[in-house]
């Protein structure tokens, strides 16, 4: 209801907002939003999308027609099933647009059997954290995705016998809107400002992909979440796409169109959060 008030408030006003009593929300949620010290907004946005999801939930049933033609279409019907698992009784808007699943997968190292498939599993996922890799959004992705060899052998269910396999992930089921963050905050507490470009209009997530979106996946960038400063203190401002395609900057309370081609190696600096609209083809 807050956020309802507050998304009617930001679309109806002609002067700037002060979200209070969405703010207060938070902290009766969440006691670390406490008072007015600089939080992380990767952690609000999470809370935020987390408790809209359980707020707006609600039983549905999860189907789905057609007959498998081939092994793609199998492992599509097992994506569903797990996917109607987890939600079937908690569906909500949010899970619908912003809620992603990954394939877990072991494959075999022997030469007799290389690459088949001996196990796999779904997970659900709100966002995709990757650890800051290269130069570029598609280092970090390549190094968050690639292959690992597992050290111990596995056992092969079908034929009881020990193997040497590698790990591998994949995006299963890629969502309506992606959430990236690049973790730019280190374990050793500092923070990289390298510069890391990312697409504008055109991120193809299809290497990275399984299921169908393995055959053409392309997002274009609508928002980014950016921080200037360290750890202990900095500021935090947005650049969001509008419906119009032009870009708004959103700093506190002034709101400022913005020349994204011009200023492109600032928000590839300041850049972490990055939210992405699948390109319906």
């Amino acid at each position: 209801e807050e956020y309802a008030k507050l998304i009617k408030a930001l679309w109806t006003s002609k002067t700037s907002i002060e979200p209070k009593s969405f703010h207060e929300l938070i902290q009766k949620v969440d006691s670390k939003f406490n008072g007015f010290e600089q939080q992380d907004a990767q952690e609000v946005l999470s809370l935020i999308l987390d408790n809209l999801h359980e707020g707006l939930k609600y039983d549905v049933e999860i189907m789905y027609d057609g007959q498998t033609k081939n092994s793609l279409d199998v492992i599509m019907v097992e994506s569903i099933n797990n996917w109607k698992d987890n939600l079937q009784n908690k569906y909500s808007i949010i899970a619908e647009l912003f809620f992603g699943q990954f394939i877990n997968k072991i494959n075999s190292l022997e030469l007799d059997t290389k690459d088949q498939l001996v196990s796999k599993n779904f997970e659900m996922f709100n966002s995709l954290s990757l650890p800051v890799h290269g130069n570029t959004l598609y280092d970090s992705l390549s190094k968050y995705f690639e292959k690992e060899i597992l050290e111990s052998k596995f056992l092969d269910e079908k034929t009881s016998k020990y193997i040497d396999t590698y790990r591998e992930i994949k995006l299963m089921r890629v969502p309506k809107y992606l959430t990236i963050i690049l973790k730019r905050y280190q374990s050793h507490h500092s923070k990289t400002h390298n510069i890391i470009s990312f697409p504008i209009d055109d991120l193809d997530l299809s290497y990275y992909a399984d299921g169908y979106d393995k055959i053409n996946c392309i997002l274009k960038l609508i928002s980014i979440g950016c921080h200037m400063g360290g750890l202990n203190g900095g500021h935090y401002f947005s650049i969001c796409r509008h419906k119009n395609e032009k870009w708004y900057k959103y700093d506190d309370d002034t709101v400022s169109e913005f020349d994204i081609i011009s200023e492109k190696n600032n928000l590839f600096k300041n850049g972490y959060i990055l939210i992405y609209e699948k390109i319906d083809e």
